[in-house]
């Protein structure tokens, strides 16, 4: 190099070190990878099994459960047990330790027609108010011989502390979970009735002697809330009625609107009897509706408005074996239901109990979360035509660390569908929560059909679809890490179109971010 000319550099560079530094900016172009995803309606459709039926192409199988028919209301404990009154003389006067009132009895349930002979109380109390009628503190014992935990019997004895002229009302409340009733009798021959004893006395720790200061003991003892875990007798010839309830009823979560128009379908109603007492179930009513176009269809089967036959569960030791009953829905609308992509279910059912009557001498029995519940199961082969069916994926996405000086951003989505259909994608900007911050504009969103050979193989396309980003857009991508990604699907014209397990749509983006640069 010549040494005048590097002189001259020399003393630029100088120059420009010596002065001021000014501020220089340019853009620059990067392209990097943004994420990289396969659909399929595997995939797409993930709280549904997929199966690959006996022509080879994909099936959905659903196992949903309509509904679970309690039968808390088999035996209703009335709370009302005992109320006791006592008149006497408002002179008396007792030593300490005196008993002077004492009462065995036999108290009967009202549940009629139906006849316990057991109860296993998973919840419930004993309720007890008393009214001490003496200036020293009274010891009252309550006893159920018949009600047992852990092989003792239910006893229980209460200080009632000194009573005043004002008559105050001391109460009391006692846990009765696990404990067990025979309701048999003294004998074992009865049903509904267990026996009781109460004793009244002056507590032994009394300072003195007692003397009455009104002329009325008043004693009162309720079961409350008794949620039963067992029961078990005769239930009777009794009938239940239940609804019309509503319930969320959602076949395919991910499909979000659109016709969906099955070649065929089979499905299967399936009701558990968990109970052991013979059924005769009627469904007066069962419809689909979607909340979201406001349409809804009842189901018409034979079995609608029909008695059906359950016959009992069994129990052995504390293990129940329900009954399963199947019907066929095949002769039914359950495709066109299905079309309705249904979110909610009306049903209304009648329960009718021991139709030949006591032909288990007295052995029903009822276990606690073991209901009659009704299920369906549904085998949809993916043969169908479709137009605008929407369905819905939410991803992550990975971006470089340096994004700070990034400006705007240039999106390219390549799309290989290898499905026998169009799709047009439609992309979201989502929070960590899934929310959605702001939709992705694009002018031409639409990736054509894959191109069908024959029924079982077909050719992917290739579609490129460029989404340019405003500088509001760009930050919303650069600062968050979700994206949601809507496909809409159309088959050409009403015929069906079968779907395989190797059908999928390929999307890979790749982002040019802008970047500016400065010196």
């Amino acid at each position: 190099m010549n040494v005048k000319v590097l002189l001259f550099f020399i003393g630029i560079f100088s120059l420009l070190t010596a002065c001021q530094r000014v501020p220089f900016a340019w853009d620059v172009d990067v392209e990097a990878p943004l994420f990289k995803t396969e659909l399929t309606f595997s995939s797409l459709l993930s709280d549904s099994m997929i199966a690959t039926n006996s022509e080879q192409y994909l099936s959905l199988i659903i196992d949903k459960e309509l509904f679970a028919l309690s039968t808390d209301a088999i035996a209703e404990i009335p709370d009302s047990l005992f109320e006791f009154k006592l008149d006497f003389d408002d002179e008396l006067e007792l030593n300490p330790g005196d008993l002077f009132f004492f009462k065995n009895e036999k108290q009967k349930f009202k549940i009629e027609p139906v006849e316990l002979n057991y109860l296993k109380m998973k919840q419930g109390y004993l309720s007890f108010q008393f009214i001490n009628p003496f200036d020293q503190p009274i010891e009252i014992t309550y006893k159920i011989p018949a009600a047992k935990k852990d092989g003792i019997s239910f006893a229980e004895t209460i200080t009632i502390p000194a009573g005043d002229a004002k008559g105050h009302t001391y109460t009391k409340r006692i846990a009765l979970n696990d404990y067990f009733l025979d309701m048999r009798g003294q004998n074992h021959n009865e049903s509904n009735v267990f026996s009781t004893t109460l004793s009244v006395k002056i507590s032994a720790d009394a300072t003195g002697t007692a003397h009455s200061i009104t002329d009325k003991l008043l004693i009162k003892i309720n079961f409350e809330e008794i949620r039963p875990a067992y029961l078990k007798g005769y239930f009777g010839q009794i009938s239940m009625a239940y609804g019309p309830a509503h319930l969320d009823f959602t076949l395919l979560k991910e499909i979000q609107s659109g016709t969906f128009n099955l070649e065929k379908c089979s499905g299967q109603l399936t009701l558990e009897n968990g109970i052991g007492a013979d059924l005769q179930v009627r469904l007066s009513q069962l419809q689909a509706g979607n909340s979201r176009t406001g349409q809804a269809i009842d189901f018409q089967s034979p079995i609608m408005n029909k008695s059906l036959n359950i016959t009992r569960g069994a129990e052995s030791g504390n293990t129940v074996h329900p009954s399963v009953s199947h019907f066929d829905l095949t002769n039914s609308n359950l495709a066109q239901i299905i079309s309705l992509l249904p979110d909610r279910l009306t049903y209304a059912a009648t329960l009718n109990f021991n139709p030949l009557g006591n032909v288990s001498a007295g052995n029903d029995f009822v276990y606690d979360g073991h209901p009659i519940r009704a299920k369906l199961h549904l085998d949809l082969p993916l043969s169908f035509a479709v137009h605008d069916l929407v369905l819905q994926k939410n991803i992550s996405y990975e971006l470089g660390k340096d994004i700070e000086r990034v400006r705007t951003a240039t999106l390219h989505l390549i799309a290989d569908n290898g499905f026998p259909f169009s799709a047009d994608i439609a992309l979201q900007i989502l929070n960590d929560d899934d929310t959605p911050l702001l939709s992705i504009p694009c002018t031409h969103n639409s990736v054509a059909s894959g191109n069908l050979v024959h029924d079982g193989e077909c050719t992917p396309h290739t579609s490129v679809i460029t989404l340019q980003l405003d500088e509001n857009t760009t930050q919303k991508l650069l600062h968050n890490k979700r994206l949601g990604i809507t496909v809409t699907f159309n088959t050409a014209g009403e015929s069906h179109v079968r779907i395989y397990d190797h059908y999928k749509l390929n999307l890979k983006m790749t982002s040019d971010f802008t970047y500016e640069m400065e010196l």
